[in-house]
């Protein structure tokens, strides 16, 4: 798609103008497009790790089940019942918590990103000189880093659950060798985004604006390197292993042993 900085071109015609909003509109929509897809794909996440706590959760009282009745201690088979209840009642409502949080985050960013986009047709539409074609650029690779930040956190997350599953001797082979090709991704994406900053620091003249073709050439890069270190951490989620349901065990709560 033809980036916000390819076409912003201030001119004393205001059709000329209008047209140079489309491509900035656009960026916004794939911008807010791809922030509904992660949220999407994390809320994924969280709802297959709340499941897989919870299983955990019924396979320990099950063993514990086993123990109190060969010990004939029906009352503590209640308590341990009660409890396993309680903690998996507290695990959805953490749960519920983090995505509530996920989408509130996202919420305030497409409400950024409108803003931002308002603020950029502005300037086009009132014939923005120099410096703030300029400003506008920053702006973009504010956006691009901002980007990058929110990826290594997301890394740092998935890390940290790919070795707690290892941890638990869960088979982590594929979501290792796909956290390996994120991050080298992410890698690349950085290295694009470094290259409009150096790109955005090369003059730009007032009656052209931003028509530089190294810049063009930047930004659109540092997109598509983007998108594709997102995709590469949407596999490590798919190829993330959960705990298996032990045999015998029933998906819904177990009755308490009267």
């Amino acid at each position: 798609s033809v980036s916000f900085a390819e076409e912003v071109k201030p001119r004393p015609i205001k059709d000329a103008r209008q047209q140079e909003v489309k491509p900035l509109r656009q960026e916004m929509r794939t911008e807010i497009k791809d922030d509904r897809m992660e949220f999407r794909e994390e809320r994924k996440m969280e709802v297959k790790d709340t499941r897989g706590q919870i299983q955990e959760n019924r396979a320990e009282f099950k063993a514990k089940v086993e123990d109190l009745k060969g010990n004939g201690v029906k009352g503590d088979i209640k308590i341990e019942a009660r409890k396993m209840m309680e903690e998996n009642k507290n695990i959805r409502q953490l749960s519920r918590e983090e995505i509530e949080k996920k989408r509130s985050e996202l919420k305030t960013e497409v409400k950024t990103r409108i803003a931002e986009f308002k603020e950029g047709k502005k300037v086009i539409l009132d014939e923005a000189k120099k410096e703030k074609v300029k400003q506008t650029i920053e702006k973009v690779f504010a956006r691009l880093s901002g980007a990058i930040e929110r990826l290594k956190a997301f890394d740092a997350r998935i890390s940290a659950a790919i070795s707690a599953r290892k941890a638990k001797g869960l088979d982590t082979s594929k979501a290792e060798s796909a956290i390996e090709e994120a991050r080298n991704a992410l890698e690349t994406a950085k290295v694009a985004v470094e290259e409009t900053k150096s790109a955005s620091t090369e003059s730009v003249d007032d009656s052209q604006g931003v028509s530089n073709e190294a810049l063009r050439s930047a930004i659109e890069e540092a997109h598509g390197a983007l998108k594709i270190a997102k995709e590469k951490y949407i596999e490590v989620i798919k190829n993330l292993p959960i705990p298996k349901r032990p045999e015998g065990t029933s998906s819904s709560t177990p009755e308490i042993v009267k």
